[in-house]
């Protein structure tokens, strides 16, 4: 299944984009979209655009993360899960990732992280984690997983960690959306994944971030391409 956070912008519909590349690969699999508190809801069309397509119309406040836990919540017998940004395009048949329990889109370096930098407080209050003074966090984090790997995270208390502000939000209290890439590297490296081995297109940073831009060509990546916004 795929699931796809949105927050639409009618200037750059890129979940157009997305779920017709999706369609273009796998035909059938059911596609859930959940809605992170647009004001403008004329993409829900896409219901009726396409087979298999559901849109969770709930208000998701908590970007990304929150709509991955929505959609899993819903949806918590699939096999298999596809958990991405409405900013990507599939660019080929994703099935061979089921193969394996975990693989991230792509990772980055951190090394003696804040507090702030990656949620440190939360994932101690919460969950039986430990936290390294260096790891690797997953960008997005946009992540692919078999079902009884969201059970086990799920169990030791991932689902209460959710993000609550970006690095362009007016107001910034509580968790950071990207404090949670670095969480979730150290949920899945808990796990015994390794990151670097288990990620489609390699570290991020060395990829040119944070140079990247909204004027990014990000062309190049495959299969799954990641396009650059900013967003509140």
């Amino acid at each position: 299944m795929f699931v796809i956070a949105c927050k639409f912008n009618k200037e750059k519909p890129v979940i157009y984009n997305l779920v017709n590349s999706i369609r273009k690969y796998h035909e059938t699999e059911k596609i859930v979209i959940v809605d992170s508190d647009s004001q403008d809801k004329s993409y829900f069309e896409l219901k009726n655009m396409y087979q298999n397509v559901e849109i969770l119309n709930v208000m998701n406040k908590h970007y990304h993360v929150g709509a991955y836990w929505i959609a899993y919540n819903a949806f918590p017998e699939e096999d298999f899960y596809y958990f991405m940004h409405d900013s990507m395009l599939v660019k080929d048949n994703l099935d061979y990732l089921k193969e394996k329990d975990f693989t991230a889109f792509a990772y980055f370096d951190f090394a003696n992280p804040s507090n702030e930098s990656i949620a440190k407080d939360e994932i101690l209050k919460y969950t039986p984690y430990h936290v390294p003074n260096h790891g690797h966090a997953i960008q997005g984090p946009c992540f692919f997983v078999k079902n009884k790997l969201m059970k086990k995270l799920k169990s030791n208390g991932v689902d209460k960690i959710l993000p609550t502000y970006s690095e362009h939000s007016d107001t910034k209290i509580g968790v950071a959306a990207y404090a949670v890439e670095g969480a979730y590297g150290i949920f899945f490296s808990n796990e015994g994944y390794n990151i670097i081995e288990n990620s489609l297109i390699g570290n991020y940073v060395s990829l040119g971030y944070p140079q990247f831009s909204e004027n990014y060509d990000s062309s190049w990546m495959h299969p799954i391409e990641k396009i650059l916004m900013k967003r509140k």
